[in-house]
């Protein structure tokens, strides 16, 4: 897909910095996601936040990161999907965001998913969320970044009554912060995966799974 503009990473990055003091990089991925407007969806594009290191999920500011990604799509219409990302800090300008591995639905690929999604299973069973969390899609992105022959996971806990509307799930109340560390560690030691990623975008303006 065509890359957002330099006065829309700009935006973003102002956006970021109104919420919190972090320095948190923009990267945009190099995939289009599936958002709701309206009555119609739409493909645009969707972004990842990264911290300038690592940090315990639960020492990150969670409150200002939903934030962001409530305020990027109405400031940047181009923008239906915000994610953050571990690992080390990237932007739209790094080397090798826009790298990718060759993905289809064959056995091969299905295997490598259904080991992140086991892992995510596992963590869920173990600390009873299963009836708690609506939905936690577990899904597999094509994005690189460099590591050839490797991809990437998006982890999307949801809460919703409906479908029709709903919200990501917030680490410290929804998901303990104990559970997803152990879904990120577990998926980041897979061989396989080059970078993991939280969802943090509500439904509208993005859809409850990724397409």
């Amino acid at each position: 897909p065509e890359p957002l503009n330099f006065k829309d990473t700009e935006t973003i990055a102002k956006v970021a910095k109104s919420y919190t003091a972090a320095a948190l990089s923009v990267c945009e991925l190099p995939v289009r996601s599936v958002g709701v407007q309206g009555d119609c969806r739409s493909y645009k594009a969707a972004i990842a936040l990264t911290l300038p290191r690592e940090t315990p999920v639960k020492d990150m500011d969670w409150s200002a990161l939903f934030a962001i990604a409530r305020s990027i799509p109405s400031e940047v219409p181009g923008v239906s999907r915000t994610c953050f990302m571990w690992g080390p800090p990237l932007s739209s300008s790094s080397a090798n965001t826009r790298t990718v591995t060759a993905t289809y639905c064959t056995q091969p690929v299905m295997d490598r998913l259904r080991e992140a999604d086991h892992i995510v299973t596992k963590v869920m069973i173990k600390y009873q969320l299963e009836y708690t969390l609506s939905q936690v899609p577990v899904v597999l992105f094509p994005a690189s970044f460099g590591e050839e022959g490797k991809r990437s996971i998006v982890l999307r806990p949801f809460i919703t009554r409906d479908f029709m509307t709903g919200k990501p799930a917030v680490p410290g109340e929804e998901l303990p912060f104990e559970a997803l560390e152990e879904m990120v560690r577990g998926i980041r030691a897979l061989p396989h995966v080059a970078r993991v990623c939280y969802d943090l975008t509500a439904k509208p303006p993005g859809t409850t799974e990724w397409e």
